[in-house]
């Protein structure tokens, strides 16, 4: 007889949110599952994005492998943007397994199911619910449901916004009545999420009512959605958030719960009998605490939220009884279902069935791959939605910062879109530890986007486990145009220094981390790290002590163990460490660091027991495979010796392998250049058939109603601090703010606008800068909105003292071989392109662009002319010219040409 089985998908739940709620009864079918079933952590994988992981669970296989990648895609037919489709989708999922074996399959929610595709059950895509958001009709289009003879049986049970209860709003915001919404629209946004929530759960309670089937499984977006929009207001009360947004918003994340665990009883109720149900999340989601200071404006930043473990819980028949603290990825999700259901498990499925989870303990059966099992895999065919579905979802994504605004320019969304999934595909390889593989696709995302710190970071740490240091540093040099003088850059630039085991420098990166005003405890745990690795155990107990005793974080007190460990100091790194695992028995490194213990007291039996436990934690674990495989062959007359690079835990064989194999690297840096060179080509023809600044294209219609705004612009390091000075002592106003304080480097401040960086994204912020200026880096001018006339100020500065400046900035000289400051010739191309564009529509009558081109140099020692100059450009935009030269400093114009020892 078939087990019935339920799969719940709660995306975003986190048991440090459920487990209180809990004990005060807020959310009991939750815990009536996990009293009599079996409970335990999901270890999610980078880059922590929802269509990548949820895929992943449904697949059992990589993102690599099952082919999804973001959250949108590129459609032919329409040219745009949609979200991410199953079309897209390489491999089967559970679903198709199971439809293929006769299973009756329900699935209803599930990312990336658009269109819907055929199996033996109904599938429910996830454009359901936001099809109904989007215009509000009952009609079920083409794609949305399959089989489409099921979309009018589904269609009453869809929810608009409108149909939400004002008393279930009050349910999470008590005093949702006293909310002006034309000012504060948080509550509408959370009425659309509600709609989206009863759309889905509606639908599978119509599934079940229908006919209870052999498997159902049901996705719900709703946690995840609440806690990006509710978390920031949620207890304990944090800097910067008013006492009455607090008062009002405080409990909207614990309702989300609350609502959430009732409508998993009422869909159990539905289901009836001894059904077995599995409730899962893909990744946890920080509170508390453990919130993030702030979050990166890049896309997919807002998932710096995301904490790296989800939860899993079990009950029914086929799972324990009374089981609590299991351990489980994203990957064992499927074969775990798989072996539960008494069907093989496929050899090309990296996870494993979870340990503790199953009352049954039969023998695994494996077969080669589903893929080629049955019927072969077909992908669907890949539609265009009609509707408003397909763009509500996407401004959704790009509102919370997952993606980027859609490019106005159709030509290039393909591509953009495609760096975009291929940059989200190289960090899941780099998670996965396989980085030639992710060397590709992070190499390219930086290739167009050298702007990007974001995209600079893993792309350094790649290379680094590849043994290409040279190409690192060269990464590395873009990091400074974008502020190396904060702490969190610092932090990141140590970091790198440590992989290349330039120890001393690292060190010395967080000493400045410090002084800057970095996170202190993340800087204390990296030091901590360094100086393990430098053999200063030591310093080393000492800096972990003291970071023990003001933070409770299991990384802290795995640094103390490791560090005492390396003393001999064993009975106390024992004891702590068992303390540590106690609360996180997920911790594979602290069971690794456990069996060194063991190993070093000669307690061989222990030592292998903890790293067994480490690999199933973590099946790439090689340094405990290792370790447990020599004692098992040698035992405890022959253990292995206990190296101090045990202690690294970053098990780099990939990067030792390529370091021994000098053809190898070889041929990975001639692979390398062959890609750069394939896409400098398709750039240059590019640029050659369009303009890239799109904002100068002719507009002989409107220029006069147009707003003027002053961008001060040129390479970075060319002087536009100072002439954002002397327009200020001049009497402009001007857009900036003060996220990023004066430095050795600027003295007298940056004068940037943080939202420039992501111009991009947030070019209709710019209607806060008409009639002032602002500082605009080169490459974000080709991110104009054309919504305004610019009078553009070109600073020019030798590329020499550029460079050096440039260099200066991170402390280093970065020489290429030729002597010439490295990306010498590449700051060259690009001035030398944007100008062209830039000098080829000024003054032409039909542009909205004018252009003023100023030397550094004369600003300092030509002040008078500069002054008369920009007066004339200006005009009323300049009201004091004469007070311009009050901001001039000549002591402050280092690294000139011949100078290049400078203090910079």
């Amino acid at each position: 007889m078939k087990q019935r089985i339920i799969v719940v998908g709660w995306d975003g739940a986190d048991w440090e949110i459920a487990r209180p709620l809990m004990e005060r009864g807020k959310i009991p079918q939750l815990q009536e599952m996990v009293t009599r079933g079996a409970s335990g952590s999901m270890r999610s994988s980078p880059p922590y994005l929802s269509p990548m992981l949820w895929t992943t669970m449904a697949t059992g296989k990589s993102p690599a492998e099952h082919g999804i990648a973001g959250f949108r895609e590129f459609n032919p037919s329409s040219q745009s943007h949609q979200p991410v489709s199953s079309s897209s989708r390489k491999t089967k999922a559970i679903w198709n397994i199971l439809s293929q074996e006769g299973w009756k399959t329900h699935v209803v929610g599930w990312f990336a199911t658009y269109p819907a595709e055929p199996i033996n059950g109904v599938v429910v895509s996830d454009l359901f619910g936001q099809a109904a958001n989007g215009n509000g009709s009952k009609e079920v289009i083409k794609g949305l449901v399959s089989p489409e003879e099921m979309s009018e049986d589904l269609a009453s049970g869809r929810v608009s916004p409108e149909e939400i209860d004002p008393g279930l709003i009050e349910f999470f915001i008590p005093r949702f009545r006293e909310i002006d919404l034309t000012r504060d629209n948080r509550p509408l946004a959370l009425r659309k999420r509600l709609a989206e929530l009863y759309t889905y759960h509606n639908a599978a309670v119509v599934l079940l009512q229908d006919e209870v089937p052999d498997f159902l499984t049901v996705y719900y977006h709703f946690i995840d959605w609440v806690c990006h929009d509710f978390m920031e207001l949620a207890p304990p009360h944090r800097a910067g958030v008013s006492g009455r947004d607090f008062d009002i918003y405080k409990g909207v994340v614990d309702a989300a719960y609350i609502l959430q665990d009732l409508l998993l009883r009422d869909l159990l109720r539905h289901a009836g009998g001894a059904v077995n149900c599995l409730v899962v999340s893909d990744h946890g989601f920080l509170s508390g605490d453990e919130r993030p200071k702030s979050t990166a404006n890049v896309d997919g930043g807002i998932a710096a939220w995301h904490r790296l473990h989800g939860m899993f819980v079990g009950a029914g028949p086929l799972f324990k009884s009374g089981e609590t603290g299991l351990q489980a990825t994203l990957f064992d999700l499927a074969p775990t279902l798989l072996h539960a259901l008494d069907l093989p498990v496929g050899a090309d499925m990296p996870g494993h069935v979870i340990e503790g989870l199953l009352a049954k303990e039969t023998p695994l059966a494996t077969i080669p791959s589903w893929d080629s099992h049955g019927e072969p895999f077909q992908r669907v065919e890949a539609q265009s939605l009609d509707s408003d579905a397909s763009e509500e979802l996407l401004r959704q994504f790009a509102d919370l910062g997952y993606v980027s605004a859609e490019d106005e320019r159709k030509e290039v969304a393909e591509s953009k879109t495609r760096r975009e999934n291929g940059w989200n595909l190289g960090i899941a390889l780099m998670g996965e530890r396989r980085f030639e593989e992710a060397l590709p696709c992070l190499e390219e995302a930086y290739f167009y986007h050298p702007e990007a710190s974001h995209k600079a970071l893993p792309l350094a740490r790649c290379q680094i486990e590849l043994g290409l240091i040279e190409e690192s540093l060269r990464t590395q040099e873009s990091l400074m145009d974008y502020g190396p003088s904060h702490g969190p850059l610092c932090y990141h630039l140590a970091i790198l220094s440590r992989d290349r085991r330039d120890f001393d420098e690292a060190l010395s990166l967080l000493e400045q981390a410090d002084k800057l005003g970095g996170d202190r405890h993340a800087n204390a745990l990296e030091r901590g790290l360094i100086l393990l690795l430098c053999g200063r155990y030591e310093e080393a107990v000492v800096v972990f002590r003291q970071e023990t005793k003001t933070h409770t974080t299991a990384s802290a007190h795995l640094g103390l163990c490791r560090a005492l460990a390396m003393l001999g100091q064993f009975d106390e790194a024992e004891e702590r460490l068992l303390t540590i695992l106690q609360d996180r028995p997920d911790f594979s490194i602290g069971w690794f660091t456990l069996g060194i213990i063991h190993e070093r007291k000669s307690e061989s039996e222990k030592a292998q027991a903890a790293y067994a436990k480490a690999i199933r934690l973590r099946a790439d674990f090689n340094q405990a495979q290792a370790r447990k495989f020599m004692l098992e062959r040698d035992g405890s007359n022959g253990l292995t010796p206990f190296i101090m690079m045990d202690l690294d835990f970053r098990e780099l064989p990939a990067a030792k392998e390529a370091r021994k194999k000098v053809e190898k690297l070889a041929e990975i840096r001639e692979e390398s250049c062959a890609r750069h060179r394939l896409w400098q080509g398709e750039q240059d023809y590019q640029r050659s058939q369009e303009n890239p600044i799109a904002m100068m294209e002719n507009a002989s219609t409107g220029l006069k109603e147009r707003k003027t705004i002053v961008i001060v612009s040129g390479l970075p390091r060319s002087g536009t601090s100072l002439m954002m000075q002397m327009l200020a002592s001049g009497g402009t106003k001007l857009q900036v703010d003060d996220r990023r304080e004066p430095d050795v480097h600027n003295p007298r401040g940056f004068f940037e606008w943080e939202p420039i960086l992501r111009l991009e994204q947030n070019g209709h912020l710019l209607a806060e800068a008409t009639g002032k200026a602002v500082k605009v880096v080169s490459a974000q001018l080709r991110f104009l909105p054309k919504l305004y006339a610019y009078k553009i100020i070109w600073m020019h500065r030798p590329l020499s003292e550029v460079t050096h400046s440039q260099a200066k900035m991170l402390t280093t000289e970065a020489l290429g071989s030729s002597g010439e400051p490295a990306g010498e010739s590449m700051l060259r191309a690009h001035r030398d392109q944007v100008l062209e564009s830039l000098r080829r529509y000024d003054g032409d009558e039909r542009s909205a662009v004018s252009l003023l081109e100023l030397n550094y140099a004369d600003c300092v020692s030509q002040t008078d002319s500069v002054q008369r100059g920009l007066a004339d450009f200006l005009q009323e935009l300049l009201p004091s010219p004469e007070k311009m030269g009050q901001a001039v400093d000549p002591s402050l114009y280092r690294n000139r040409e011949g100078k290049a020892n400078d203090v910079q």
